[in-house]
């Protein structure tokens, strides 16, 4: 073999190394306008952006998001939606303009609403902006507040509440593919849309209907982001397309804490030796990484086979996002083993990622990852 070359040259022919061998695809997700600049440095095999930093964007552009939570009338509503979808469809070409040539998937809306409210809101200046009542606006912000926002008005839910908030995300993602696309509509790309923090089948059918009633075509999927959805998960993937675990939150809601909380115990634990590493630093596969595998397996086995007649033309049916750390080799040799064919990454750990496939392909020499069997502890 030729001496191999250093420096730059190194980490790129390392990268063309990975290439050639890794079996895995690898997405990168796109959550923050740092990390829309990140993803034009390293290349992969699709994008995930997520319509949360964009909508903060509109909120923090104009305020309007607000006045939407805000808003008394049915026409007040109306007319807020109808600027800020114009202003998605602006930031949804910004986006796309600085990373030609990607293959886009879109996460709707996953934060809380309450957080698109200025946490220096005045109850007397919105009141006089929008000819409300100081009660009112009052009453409309309370509705709004979370005691715990990880466990709230999020996801799903927001669109049980506010339903023509995702009827204009939809609309300004096709605009915005569509002017992205050339003018021949065989050109355009097919849209793909991910519903976020699903937990039954009734959420999926009634937030899949909508999309469909705008995008007939559309490619639909879901982000299981708790225990219930990967318990029952057999029953919602009847109306999706694909399926992506997010294992951060997942781990929060097994463990029972936030990562930002854990510390002030899991320290203590690491200390004493009752555990040789924090489930937010390596995947919890003996909890977490059971509970996913089940679910992967279920999918995989004669309980849900529609799921993957539909889903045979994609490449990603299954993917595995969120791994706790942003380099942990073993989470990721988990998504290969456990038959889960998509990583999803943040930029910059991208490159770990498919050298760590690459890495695994040449190990185990396998063509298809195998379903691992767990220990229980």
């Amino acid at each position: 073999m030729n001496k191999p070359p250093i420096d730059d040259a190194l980490f790129r022919w390392i990268l063309a190394l990975s290439e050639k061998y890794r079996k895995m695809r690898v997405t990168t997700s796109v959550s923050s306008n740092d990390e829309v600049h990140q993803a034009a440095l390293f290349p992969s095999d699709g994008m995930l952006l997520h319509m949360d930093f964009l909508m903060k964007n509109v909120q923090d552009r104009t305020n309007l998001v607000q006045f939407l939570l805000m808003a008394n009338t049915e026409s007040d509503r109306e007319a807020c939606l109808a600027v800020i979808q114009n202003e998605l469809i602006m930031e949804l070409k910004h986006v796309m303009a600085q990373l030609p040539g990607r293959q886009f998937a879109f996460e709707l809306l996953s934060v809380p609403l309450e957080s698109f409210c200025r946490s220096d809101v005045n109850p007397t200046t919105v009141a006089m902006s929008m000819n409300l009542s100081v009660a009112d606006v009052k009453e409309r912000l309370a509705s709004l507040h979370d005691t715990n926002p990880a466990l709230g008005l999020r996801g799903c839910r927001s669109f049980a509440r506010f339903p023509r908030l995702l009827d204009v995300c939809v609309v300004a993602i096709q605009n915005a593919m569509r002017s992205q696309a050339s003018t021949a509509p065989t050109d355009v790309p097919p849209l793909q849309i991910t519903l976020p923090l699903m937990s039954t089948s009734q959420e999926v059918g009634a937030c899949v209907a909508s999309i469909r009633a705008i995008v007939p075509d559309a490619t639909v999927g879901a982000v299981v982001a708790t225990p219930r959805a990967c318990l029952r998960l057999t029953g919602m993937a009847e109306g999706l397309d694909f399926i992506i675990y997010d294992v951060l939150a997942l781990t929060e809601l097994v463990w029972g804490c936030s990562r930002e909380d854990a510390e002030h115990f899991l320290d203590q634990y690491l200390h004493d030796h009752r555990f040789p590493i924090s489930p937010f630093e390596s995947l919890d596969r003996h909890g977490v990484g059971k509970l996913i595998s089940d679910s992967v397996q279920k999918l995989r086995g004669a309980e849900s086979p529609a799921f993957f007649q539909r889903t045979a033309k994609h490449h990603c049916e299954i993917s595995l996002a969120g791994l706790p750390g942003h380099f942990d080799p073993a989470g990721i040799t988990f998504t290969h083993n456990a038959g889960i064919t998509n990583f999803i990454s943040s930029p910059m750990c991208v490159p770990v990622a498919k050298l760590v496939s690459a890495q695994l392909a040449v190990q185990l020499d396998i063509d298809e990852p195998q379903i691992p069997v767990f220990p229980i502890m």
